[in-house]
């Protein structure tokens, strides 16, 4: 009778649980009517957790391509592309008159930041 006991209060206590997992997800994010299952729940729920952990990772690209760019001088790029592979990037940067910088400079200090410059290219508009 104990071990019955302990078996349905184990029981409550996951359902508990996934409900509360549940809870945690946007509704939104809910793909299908399945996942109000409780199984459905935990799928949606690892989904969820994939997304996020990938978001995070994308985020931490973007925070190390703008502390390069910063400790590089620059206080901000026309743009920063990352590339499918997570391991590199596209940097475009647009300099005027006002607030030049010099392209050696740079890749100088990207290099001693630890990134590898596979191409560099500049050009000059309006003159």
């Amino acid at each position: 009778m104990a071990v019955e006991r302990k078996e349905v209060e184990r029981r409550q206590q996951m359902k508990s649980l996934c409900v509360k997992l549940a809870s945690l997800i946007p509704k939104n994010l809910y793909s299908s009517e399945d996942a109000m299952t409780q199984l459905g729940s935990l799928d949606e729920a690892a989904t969820y957790i994939k997304k996020l952990k990938e978001r995070v990772e994308e985020l931490r690209q973007k925070r190390t391509s703008a502390r390069l760019l910063a400790a590089a001088g620059i206080d901000e790029a026309e743009e920063v592309r990352q590339h499918s592979d997570v391991s590199s990037l596209d940097v475009v940067l647009i300099s005027s008159l006002e607030r030049p910088f010099k392209l050696h400079e740079v890749a100088t200090v990207l290099q001693e930041e630890g990134a590898e410059t596979t191409n560099a290219n500049f050009s000059v508009a309006g003159t």
